[in-house]
């Protein structure tokens, strides 16, 4: 497990690992495929130019292209015919917009609720209303019974989901099987995580935050709600320590596998 005393050590580790990738990518936007040397320098720490799809980098050199500086807070407003950003309005002929850059923290993080499907328990409360406060436990929660859901939260982190959805599969399955096997009537059967073993996850949660401590250096984006999931980092502990309850498992997936198998 990492501690603070780790941060500066891993922070360096982890950067001379994605140095040599980092600049090899960088050198491909910049020898081989965007012509204009302003643009093709524009990308920096976590903000990479996309290079995954052969026709995206070259649509940089097309001569109706233009890269705006938003200053990190996006697009103002929109006209009948333009968008404004930084006070300055851009004249468009068509305008794509695309979705699903809605930032997955606090009760966004809820399953269903990003659909607007209300989810309900004991005495009506919703379960938006325990990803508000540091108190629930990836698939399982208390006050609401029978309830048993994938989804993000106080989960693992991994580029491959994939794997993150083989864990959350399998564990949901081994729970429903070693409960149902240990009641005569299993259309009575109630599964429901107690309070102390809710708050004894959380707390395991929190002592893994150092983990995710290297995020601070990130530029704003919309991974971090453009630096408002940074906001917490503060002096008012009260907050600090809440916005860390909240953080994904720390450790990489192998240890959270091994942690929810025990």
């Amino acid at each position: 497990m990492l501690h603070s005393k780790d941060i500066e050590e891993r922070a360096h580790a982890l950067y001379e690992l994605q140095m040599p990738l980092a600049e090899h990518a960088w050198a491909r936007v910049r020898e081989s495929v965007v012509k204009d040397a302003a643009t093709a320098e524009q990308p920096n720490t976590c903000n990479h130019f996309a290079s995954c799809d052969d026709d995206y980098l070259p649509t940089f050199n097309q001569l109706h292209f233009m890269l705006v500086d938003t200053d990190d807070k996006g697009i103002e407003r929109c006209t009948s015919r333009r968008v404004v950003a930084k006070a300055v309005e851009y004249e468009l002929n068509v305008l794509i917009l695309a979705t699903g850059f809605l930032v997955v923290m606090g009760e966004n993080v809820a399953p269903a609720e990003l659909f607007s499907i209300p989810v309900a328990g004991r005495s009506g409360r919703h379960l938006k209303d325990k990803y508000r406060y540091p108190a629930w436990h990836r698939y399982a929660t208390n006050g609401l019974p029978k309830l048993l859901y994938p989804g993000l939260g106080d989960g693992p982190g991994s580029l491959n989901l994939t794997v993150v959805f083989d864990l959350e599969s399998r564990h949901i399955t081994n729970v429903l099987k070693e409960t149902v096997g240990r009641v005569s009537d299993p259309t009575q059967l109630v599964i429901e995580r107690t309070k102390e073993a809710e708050n004894a996850w959380v707390e395991q949660v929190e002592s893994r935050t150092v983990w995710y401590s290297v995020l601070l250096a990130c530029t704003l984006t919309y991974f971090n709600h453009e630096g408002a999931a940074l906001v917490h980092v503060s002096s008012d502990l009260e907050k600090r320590r809440q916005a860390m309850r909240r953080i994904l498992h720390g450790g990489g997936i192998a240890v959270y596998d091994r942690a929810i198998r025990e």
